[in-house]
C-alpha cells in the first residue's frame, strides 16, 4: 500500500506527542512493507522554495512544505489554494492509494477538500482539539478552560494579540470561517478517528463540532519500551518523575506544591526530564521551594531505566489530555503513576495508577504522605495491570480501517 502521512510539523524540526506518533507509524509502517511519504509543515516562513525533501533510516520519505511567509502564515485559518494544489500534486506523484490526515496547522484548511476532487481517500485522526479552537486545547492561558458555548467573537479576543493589525470583527470573521471549513472537512473525509473515548466525548458535546461519524481508535507506543517489572528503588527518599514537555497546562508547579504541602517534604526529590522551560515558569515550579533536579533534554530509551530508579511518575495535567504518551511509556516501563481525572489517561492507568481530582496540589499532597509512610501501596501499584496498548497492536489496526476504506465503493 502506498501511504501519505500529513502533519504539521514533524522531527528532527520539531518533537511533540502528535509529531513522534506520526514517525512511529510512519516507520513502522515501512517496516511492514508499505512505501510511505509523510508530508510536513514548517514554523519556518518565506524560505522562497515549497518543499525539501528528507529520507528517515526507515526508508520513509519526508517532504517539509514551506509557506510563503507574506500570504500563506494563516493558510490553516483562511486555506491556500496554491498549498492544497501543490500538495495534491506531491500525492498524485507519489501514487498514494490514501492519505492519512494528522492535522492542518501549518498546511491548508481545504486539503482533504482539495484531495477528494482527485478521488483520492482520506482518514483523519484529531489528535487535540484544533476545530474548534486555534489554540488547539480551548485554553485561553493554561489556568483556564473554555466553556462549550463560546462566540466567535470569543475567540477573537482570544488571539487577537497573535493576529497584529486585525480588528476583532475582521478575526470574528476568520474563526467563523475556519470553523466552517474544517468542519466541512470532517464531512468529506472517509474516516475520522479520535484517539480516546475522552476526546470523542468531549468533542461531540460541543456545539461547533458537527461530525457524527467519529470513531476512536487509541495509539500506543512501540514494544521497545515495554520492560519487565523490576522492584522498587530503596532508600527513605521518595523520588519522583515526570517528563515531557515543559509547558504550565501540564501541572509540574503543581508537583512543588504539592511536595512543599507534604508532610515529608524533605525527604521528597522531584526529577524532572525536558528542555528546560522558559525563565518565568522555571520560578514557578522552583518557588515553592523542595529538591527539584531538573535533567534537561532526555533520549526516550533512558525512560527504560527509570522504574528501578524513581518511585513514582506524576502527571498532574491542567489541560484536557487528548490521549498523553507520556502516560503510555510510565505504564509500559513499570512505574506506578499518578495522574489528574481530567481527560484520557485515568481511562488507561487501571491499577498501575491513580488518578486525583485536577488542579488540586493538596490531593496529590496527601496521596505523596500515604505513600511515603507505606511503599507497600507502590509496590501494589508495580503489580497492577493497565490498558495502554502498543503501537505494534495498534498499526494493524489502523491498517485493517485503511483496507476497509479503500475496498468501501464509491
Amino acid at each position: 500500500m502506498k501511504i501519505i502521512h500529513l502533519v504539521h510539523y514533524f522531527p528532527p524540526l520539531q518533537h511533540g506527542g502528535t509529531q513522534d506518533y506520526v514517525a512511529n507509524i510512519a516507520d513502522c509502517q515501512q517496516g511492514m512493507g508499505h512505501d510511505v511519504m509523510v508530508i510536513s509543515g514548517s514554523s519556518d516562513l518565506g524560505r522562497g522554495i515549497s518543499f525539501e525533501p528528507g529520507l528517515r533510516e526507515s526508508g520513509v520519505q519526508v517532504q517539509w512544505f514551506f509557506r510563503d511567509g507574506a500570504t500563506e502564515a494563516y493558510s490553516a485559518y483562511v486555506g491556500s489554494e496554491r498549498i492544497e494544489t501543490q500538495i495534491a500534486e506531491r500525492v498524485e506523484d507519489f501514487g498514494a492509494d490514501l492519505v492519512h490526515l494528522h492535522h492542518w496547522q501549518a498546511l491548508s484548511s481545504g486539503i482533504i477538500s482539495k484531495l477528494k476532487t482527485a478521488d483520492i481517500p482520506v482518514i483523519v485522526t484529531l489528535h487535540d482539539f484544533y476545530t474548534t479552537c486555534m489554540r488547539f486545547f480551548r485554553m485561553p492561558d493554561p489556568t483556564r478552560f473554555c466553556a462549550p458555548h463560546v462566540t466567535f467573537l470569543d475567540c477573537a479576543q482570544c488571539v487577537s494579540a497573535d493576529l497584529p493589525g486585525h480588528s476583532l470583527a475582521e478575526i470574528e470573521t476568520v474563526a467563523s470561517s475556519r470553523v466552517n471549513a474544517l468542519q466541512n472537512e470532517l464531512a468529506e473525509a472517509d474516516a475520522v478517528l479520535c484517539v480516546s473515548q475522552a476526546q470523542k466525548d468531549f468533542l461531540v458535546s460541543l456545539p461547533t463540532f458537527l461530525c457524527s461519524k467519529v470513531e476512536v481508535e487509541g495509539i500506543g507506543v512501540p514494544e521497545s519500551l515495554v520492560v519487565p517489572p523490576c522492584e522498587s528503588p530503596r532508600g527513605e527518599t521518595l523520588k519522583l518523575v515526570q517528563w515531557g514537555g515543559l509547558d504550565p497546562r501540564k501541572g509540574v508547579h503543581l508537583i512543588s506544591q504539592a511536595m512543599a504541602a507534604s508532610q515529608h517534604a524533605n525527604d521528597m526529590e522531584l526529577h524532572v526530564f525536558g528542555d528546560t522551560p522558559e525563565r518565568a515558569y522555571l520560578q514557578e515550579i522552583t518557588s515553592w521551594g523542595g529538591n527539584v533536579v531538573f535533567h534537561g533534554s532526555y533520549e526516550t530509551s533512558e525512560i527504560l531505566g527509570f522504574a528501578s530508579r524513581f518511585h513514582l511518575a506524576v502527571f498532574p495535567y491542567i489541560a484536557f489530555e487528548t490521549y498523553g504518551l507520556s502516560v503510555d511509556e510510565a505504564l509500559h516501563a513499570g512505574i506506578p503513576l499518578v495522574v489528574s481525572d481530567r481527560g484520557a489517561p485515568c481511562q488507561r492507568i487501571g491499577s498501575r495508577g491513580r488518578a486525583l481530582p485536577a488542579e488540586n496540589p493538596q490531593a496529590l499532597a496527601d496521596f505523596l504522605d500515604e505513600v511515603y509512610l507505606d511503599r507497600g501501596i507502590l509496590d501494589e501499584m508495580r503489580r497492577g495491570v493497565h490498558l495502554a496498548k502498543t503501537l505494534e497492536a495498534h498499526v494493524p489496526a489502523l491498517l485493517a480501517r485503511y483496507r476497509e476504506i479503500l475496498e468501501t465503493p464509491k
